[in-house]
């Protein structure tokens, strides 16, 4: 029996593809304002989390949740969607385990960007 290895891509690209219009440079734009952003804000849920700073981190796993929706990155979406939940309840119990959820992601989601961008030519 064989079996289905295949994996929905991490970033749905016609969200951003609607938006660009076809400009192709609007689109890697907009990819790299959204990697850099995201590297920060991961950067800084470690950071807000080591501190125990609810408030930090529900704002971050908002702002995280909010431009990965914009990009069509849904698994970021729902992950980010969990940890502020969580910040929310002030339940930081699984907050570090989301946030590696979330490192671990945004790796496969800036691999998929890079090589679509790359694809531009």
């Amino acid at each position: 029996m064989s079996r289905d290895t295949s994996r929905t891509p991490p970033v749905d690209l016609s969200r951003v593809q609607e938006t660009a219009d076809g400009d192709t440079e609007f689109e890697k734009e907009l990819f790299a304002i959204y990697s850099e952003d995201t590297e920060l804000r991961l950067n800084e849920l470690s950071d807000r989390i080591g501190a125990g700073d609810v408030d930090g981190i529900r704002l971050a796993a908002h702002t995280v949740k909010g431009s990965s929706a914009n990009v069509g990155a849904e698994s970021m979406r729902a992950i980010a969607g969990e940890l502020e939940a969580l910040a929310v309840a002030g339940d930081l119990s699984n907050a570090g385990e989301n946030v590696a959820r979330l490192k671990g992601e945004f790796a496969s989601v800036r691999t998929f960007l890079d090589a679509h961008i790359a694809s531009f030519g």
